[in-house]
């Protein structure tokens, strides 16, 4: 094992360079935010392998490195790189306004049409809603869009 830590201690610049490449492979494939701060830590430690440390120091200063980058820019990075999330349709279609394509009654279901897909709906009080008259999806359950009818 020794001998594992003085090959890497002669050729740390490579290390380290090899180290920066894969994590910055690793953030590209996932673009999550995850490993772009070891990334950063390991290109400085490139530069700083070069002076006379032992490789356990440069461990230490590139996790410290690693946990400052992170501690201090993610939640910047985080808000300004914030990607518009688009919701799911079972999301989205809470709260918005609805036509009936089926009659809903109390004891049986209808149908209303949202974004071009159309879903099993059932009246959240038990009332009826004839097809054509507008609603408001209330919640999601499975499958069923349960409605309310607007005055």
């Amino acid at each position: 094992m020794e001998a594992f830590f003085k090959l890497i201690s002669q050729n740390a610049p490579w290390f380290w360079l090899s180290a920066a490449v894969l994590f910055g492979i690793v953030e590209a494939a996932t673009a999550a935010l995850a490993t772009i701060w070891f990334a950063a830590a390991a290109f400085i430690m490139i530069f700083l392998s070069f002076l006379p440390l032992a490789f356990h120091w440069q461990l230490l200063i590139f996790a410290l490195l690693s946990l400052t980058f992170f501690l201090l820019t993610r939640p910047l990075a985080v808000q300004k790189l914030k990607l518009r999330q688009e919701r799911l349709n079972a999301d989205a279609i809470v709260g918005k306004r609805l036509f009936a394509t089926a009659d809903i009654s109390s004891g049986k279901k209808g149908s209303v049409k949202f974004n071009g897909l159309e879903w099993s709906a059932k009246c959240e009080d038990g009332s009826s809603i004839k097809s054509g008259e507008e609603c408001v999806a209330r919640r999601i359950e499975g499958v069923t869009v349960i409605v309310e009818r607007i005055n």
